[in-house]
């Protein structure tokens, strides 16, 4: 129906017959309310509408079989867990898109296990709690240069995730990167101010640090919890990044991070 403006609320919540959905022509549709297609396990293909802006809480939860869709240019507003849990391969969110999931009920995109590949939108200025959580697939994130902030546990056991770049973030949350086993190197920008706890906490393979900050952003005994005891710490000349390295024991690596490891016994070597 052209003249309908909205798709209500669990409108077709745990339908497991529907296959596709064609909303091309629905050109008064702005909004796809909560969990409208939640649990459609057999939904394999979605065709928004230009002139969508919304699209509401779990709105495509659990659609499992879920594996690409093209967001319109007109799109503002993902809810909360609106593709948790989906198939979703790629996603490609356009300019227009400023909100991903608020600060307190993010998940946006959270589980998605096939998620390889993710183009943020220029618009947006924070990425939410948990928005990219266990999406164990996702290797490479681009941060736009818009957003100043990354909530908590926004990226945490992506274990896949192997290059980052911060673009000109200011403070980033607990766990945002935990257990992000393959990441060997991180480049902080120079806009960065504060890491919370545990950021890198479990990144096993972390083996260089550069920090362009002039003024070392704080952290935690907690931020770098469990990288590897040796590494090398990249800063710029004249600025104190280096009392890093002086702080309480735990801060990266048991204070060894810019020495040199110790030589491997002769049996190791010969292995």
């Amino acid at each position: 129906d052209r003249e309908v403006t909205e798709i209500s609320a669990f409108s077709f919540m745990g339908n497991q017959i529907i296959t596709s959905i064609d909303l091309t022509y629905a050109h008064n549709l702005t909004k796809i309310g909560a969990s409208a297609f939640d649990g459609c396990i057999n939904l394999r293909k979605v065709t928004l509408n230009s002139g969508l802006s919304n699209i509401g809480s779990h709105a495509f939860y659990k659609c499992t079989s879920l594996k690409d869709i093209v967001f319109p240019d007109t799109l503002v507003y993902i809810g909360g867990s609106a593709f948790q849990h989906s198939g979703l391969e790629t996603v490609i969110l356009p300019n227009s898109v400023t909100t991903i999931g608020r600060y307190d009920a993010g998940y946006a995109f959270a589980d998605c296990t096939s998620l390889s590949s993710v183009t943020l939108s220029s618009g947006i200025t924070s990425i939410p709690e948990c928005a990219f959580d266990e999406c164990t697939a996702l290797f490479t994130i681009t941060i736009p240069d818009s957003v100043t902030h990354i909530a908590d546990n926004a990226f945490r056991n992506c274990s896949l995730l192997s290059s980052i770049e911060l673009g000109s973030v200011q403070t980033i949350g607990k766990y945002v990167f935990s257990n992000c086993t393959s990441l060997i190197s991180i480049v902080l920008p120079a806009t960065v101010t504060e890491l919370g706890s545990y950021v890198f906490a479990g990144c096993n393979a972390l083996k260089t640090i550069t920090c362009n900050a002039v003024t070392a952003p704080t952290i935690t005994s907690d931020t770098f919890s469990g990288v590897p005891q040796y590494g090398k710490l990249n800063y710029p000349a004249g600025s104190i990044i280096s009392t890093w390295l002086n702080l309480a024991p735990y801060y990266l690596g048991y204070q060894k991070w810019n020495t040199t490891p110790p030589e491997e016994d002769d049996d190791e070597k010969n292995k």
